[in-house]
């Protein structure tokens, strides 16, 4: 007989289909039914008694305890009653924040890719700018991720950069099994960031007459917009999931558009923003560097 395979403690929550997201102490969450989340919630499985695909597979997520898998710790919500009121908190502030961007289009208009270059300084004190406010709030954005997802406590992949790519990334796939107030939260914290500065910066403009404020608001413009770009990986994609509930969507398979329309009109409107960013920002900045260095 077989020696009993020991199990990492597992995390699991029903999903609007029917069946279960499960995610064990190495947050990579695989999606099985009810029988199967009995099984693996038991601590042990016999391996004479399921094929070696299966136990690969739970292997490689790290339900199957080894040394590697105990490096890992899943990240649990707090449901404290302050990170209840913090969370519903952020969330009306987001809305508010949302609500008077909206409103100061009717005063300000929006500040497209023109105003990203600013007649009141030199351009090489301008581009500078641009690149260390992208950074500093790039960086808070994460920042909001990781406070809101628990992310600051995970020793080994809380944060993900890529200079390459000159990105940042937040490890998230364990908020799945969080309470819906908690993954909300969780996804919208870094662009709810976002809209309340736009928002204090936007209004500051009644009383403050600078370069950098037209500057900063075209750039948090484009960070707004660049995450409802659905079709790409974004905020704005895990958001949709989220709201699906349906972990493993394919965004760019054409089966999976077909079989829903509501996807297939979200693409759709993440191509559109694609466009915008792209003729109302990208261009004209390009249209006025140009224009300041000839």
């Amino acid at each position: 007989m077989s020696e009993l395979l020991v199990l990492n403690p597992t995390f699991s929550r029903k999903l609007k289909c029917g069946d279960y997201i499960i995610l064990s102490t190495k947050s990579e969450p695989i999606v099985v039914d009810e029988e199967i989340v009995t099984v693996l919630s038991s601590g042990v499985l016999n391996p004479e008694i399921y094929d070696q695909e299966f136990i690969n597979t739970l292997t490689e997520t790290g339900f199957i305890q080894s040394i590697e898998s105990k490096e890992f710790e899943f990240l649990e919500e707090n449901v404290a009653k302050k990170w209840t009121t913090l969370r519903k908190g952020i969330l009306i502030v987001g809305f508010i924040s949302l609500i008077s961007i909206i409103v100061s289009t009717f005063f300000f208009g929006i500040p497209i890719g023109s105003k990203l270059i600013s007649k009141d300084t030199n351009i090489w004190v301008n581009i500078p700018f641009i690149i260390l406010l992208s950074m500093v709030t790039t960086s808070i954005h994460e920042v909001m991720h990781m406070l809101f997802a628990n992310s600051w406590k995970k020793t080994k992949g809380g944060l993900n950069l890529n200079f390459k790519k000159a990105t940042a990334t937040v490890a998230m796939s364990h908020i799945w099994v969080w309470s819906f107030l908690g993954r909300v939260t969780a996804i919208s914290a870094g662009v709810i960031f976002d809209l309340f500065l736009l928002s204090i910066l936007t209004y500051s403009q009644f009383w403050i007459n600078s370069w950098v404020l037209p500057v900063s608001c075209s750039i948090l413009w484009i960070r707004i917009l660049w995450q409802l770009r659905f079709h790409k990986k974004s905020d704005g994609q895990f958001l949709v999931s989220m709201i699906i509930d349906d972990p493993f969507i394919d965004f760019s398979s054409k089966a999976s558009n077909s079989q829903n329309p509501f996807l297939s009109k979200i693409r759709l409107i993440g191509y559109f923003v694609t466009f915008i960013l792209v003729f109302l920002w990208f261009i004209p900045f390009v249209h006025s560097v140009i224009n300041i260095v000839h």
